[in-house]
C-alpha cells in the first residue's frame, strides 16, 4: 500500500471507501471521528456504490451514469481527506488502525542530527571590547547555516593560549545569524589575549564539534557610543 485509498484506482477506491464507511460506524470515536461525521460519510459512500454499479453495468452505463460516477468519487474523496486528516492527528489512533481503515501508517519523524563537522569562525572588526564574528560552514562563504543547525554557540577564553578543557570557555551565547557581535565586560583588560569558538546548535539543543578557537586583543580606549 503506497496511498491512501482515495488515492488509488477506481475499483479500490470504490471498496476503500465501503471499508471506511464501515468501520467508522461501527467505532468512529475509536477513530476520533464523531456520529454525525460518520453518518455524512456513509451517506456520500452509498451513494458512491450506488452510482459506481450503474455505471460498470453494460445495462446502465450511459454517460449520465459515468458522471454521477465521477461526481460522487470527487465529492466521497473531498470528505474522506478532511476525516483522514482528524484520524491521523487523533495520538490514540495506531498505525494497524490506520492500515484497517485504508491509510498509510504515520511516516515516521526522525530527530535532525545537528552538523557533524565544526563552523568556520572568523574574527572581524575588534572595537574596544565590542568583537565582530562571522560565522559559516567549512567550505563555503554562504550565510546560511548547514542542514539541521538553527545557530551557532560562542564561547570564549581569556588567557594567552587556549585552554584544553573545554570547560574553561565562557559561554556568549547563540546567534542564528551568520554575522554576530560579542561584547566583554570591563572586567577584561585591554590588551588580553582572547579565544573565541563555536559550534552548531540543532533545534533540540543537541551540538556538533567546536572548531579550532581563534585568537585576538581587545583594544584599548572606551567603546563608541554607536556600538
Amino acid at each position: 500500500m503506497s496511498r491512501n485509498f482515495y488515492y488509488r484506482s477506481q475499483a479500490d477506491v470504490v471498496a476503500g471507501a465501503a471499508n471506511f464507511a464501515t468501520l467508522l460506524t461501527a467505532s468512529g470515536p475509536s477513530y476520533g471521528i464523531s456520529s454525525g461525521q460518520a453518518t455524512a460519510f456513509a451517506a456520500l459512500n452509498a451513494t458512491l456504490q450506488a452510482n459506481y454499479s450503474a455505471a460498470i453495468d453494460p445495462s446502465t452505463r450511459t454517460r449520465g451514469a459515468v458522471a454521477a460516477k465521477n461526481d460522487s468519487i470527487r465529492a466521497m474523496r473531498a470528505l474522506a481527506i478532511n476525516l483522514a486528516k482528524i484520524v491521523y492527528t487523533t495520538a490514540t489512533v495506531t498505525d494497524a488502525q490506520l492500515i484497517d481503515l485504508g491509510l498509510l501508517p504515520r511516516a515516521a519523524r526522525l530527530p535532525v542530527p545537528p552538523p557533524t563537522a565544526a563552523p568556520v569562525l572568523e574574527v572581524g572588526v575588534v572595537s574596544g571590547r565590542l568583537v565582530h564574528v562571522r560565522v559559516h560552514a567549512a567550505g563555503t562563504e554562504r550565510r546560511g547555516k548547514p542542514a539541521g543547525a538553527i545557530g551557532a554557540n560562542l564561547y570564549s577564553c581569556v588567557g594567552e593560549a587556549p585552554p584544553a578543557d573545554p570547560r574553561a570557555y565562557h559561554f556568549e551565547g547563540m546567534t542564528t545569524r551568520a554575522i554576530a557581535r560579542v561584547l566583554f565586560p570591563d572586567t577584561v583588560p585591554s590588551g588580553a589575549t582572547v579565544w573565541l569558538s563555536a559550534n552548531w546548535v540543532s533545534a533540540r539543543g543537541r551540538t556538533g564539534q567546536a572548531c579550532a578557537p581563534v585568537r585576538f586583543t581587545i583594544q584599548g580606549g572606551a567603546l563608541p557610543a554607536a556600538a
